[in-house]
């Protein structure tokens, strides 16, 4: 594969050399050529670019680079980690490439925010089916729909899918009534415009009449009272003047309730000297309860003597029990040395 090395030209040499007679070994017919000893560059068995090492020419065993392999899987979105191997059917030592066990991580379309359920895998990902919740516009219903119907559809179509089609249960924000329109996305356009009536009081109570609920937000906004402000109870009353009629009636329930009041203090009179009777018998019922007498004191006194004598007594019978056991343990023990000492003398 590679030739003698030419000899130097004395032309283009600084000094002037000898020249060397070179023995060329002439190949001998029907004798194989002797190992070439040239140094090449090879390439590792993965076939890495800027991993090829200097090698002999006529050296031919395969190295690894120890880098990862790098080749694509056959899922074709990651690429393989083990160390640098050769080629399938490419050495007799080569091994395949590892088998892509990730989660799929690609992007389904339609967008969706699931996961695709299956291991990585070439080609596009199978419609999404998980059930999603969406509620109705005005909240009164929750509907069920396959992920890839509803992310499929236009926003006008899903406006159209989550309408419950029943009334609109929502507070209108300038009055007391709910709006009457079906289930619609977005606020209450007609607010202001409420066509339900309205019963209007006078501030008395006494005359009433019925209007147009708009009426009564026109009205409101006149004597420059927002109708949002004005709690429930107190919506339409107070937007009729008062008559004269209405100063008689009140002028007639101001004396009965007068009446009632001197009536009601009157009856609670009584009652109340009858508790504080019975509050001033209870604390002297206490009080004597208090008092204890020269008997119960004497009583008391001879509890505490006998008591005293008792624990005395128990005392005694203590130290004398102590005193008897301490006597009777020396004697034991006097006992058993005259007993060694018997039993030595024996031996």
């Amino acid at each position: 594969c590679h030739g003698a090395k030419p000899p130097p030209n004395p032309e283009f040499t600084l000094k002037p050399k000898k020249k060397k007679i070179i023995q060329q070994n002439e190949g001998v017919p029907a004798t194989p050529c002797p190992p070439c000893p040239e140094l090449v560059w090879r390439s590792c068995v993965g076939q890495h670019i800027g991993a090829e090492r200097m090698m002999v020419c006529s050296d031919k065993s395969q190295f690894s680079c120890e880098n990862l392999c790098g080749n694509p899987l056959p899922c074709g979105n990651h690429y393989c980690t083990k160390t640098c191997h050769a080629f399938e059917n490419q050495l007799r030592g080569s091994e395949a490439c590892e088998d892509c066990s990730l989660p799929c991580q690609q992007e389904r379309e339609p967008a969706c925010p699931h996961n695709c359920p299956q291991r990585c895998h070439p080609g596009d990902c199978p419609p999404c089916k998980v059930l999603i919740k969406r509620s109705c516009h005005c909240g009164a219903m929750v509907h069920v729909f396959d992920c890839i119907y509803y992310n499929t559809l236009t926003a006008k179509g899903q406006e159209s899918v989550r309408s419950c089609g029943g009334p609109c249960h929502r507070k209108l924000p300038n009055c007391t009534h709910l709006c009457p329109e079906t289930c619609h996305p977005g606020q209450c356009t007609n607010a202001d415009k409420c066509c339900k009536k309205v019963t209007v009081r006078c501030k008395c109570q006494t005359l009433k009449k019925e209007w147009v609920c708009q009426d009564v937000q026109a009205a409101y906004h006149l004597t420059g009272c927002h109708p949002k402000d004005i709690p429930k109870t107190q919506f339409g009353i107070g937007l009729i003047p008062c008559n004269s009629d209405c100063k008689s009636k009140v002028q007639v329930v101001e004396s009965e309730l007068q009446l009632r009041k001197s009536r009601v203090t009157e009856v609670q009179e009584p009652d109340t000297e009858k508790l504080v009777r019975k509050r001033k018998k209870r604390r002297e019922r206490v009080l004597e309860s208090k008092e204890t007498t020269k008997l119960q004191k004497i009583i008391s006194r001879a509890k505490r003597l006998l008591l005293y004598v008792l624990i005395f007594v128990i005392l005694v019978a203590a130290t004398y029990c102590g005193y008897k056991g301490l006597l009777w343990l020396s004697d034991w023990m006097n006992e058993v040395d005259e007993r060694r000492q018997r039993y030595s003398r024996m031996k």
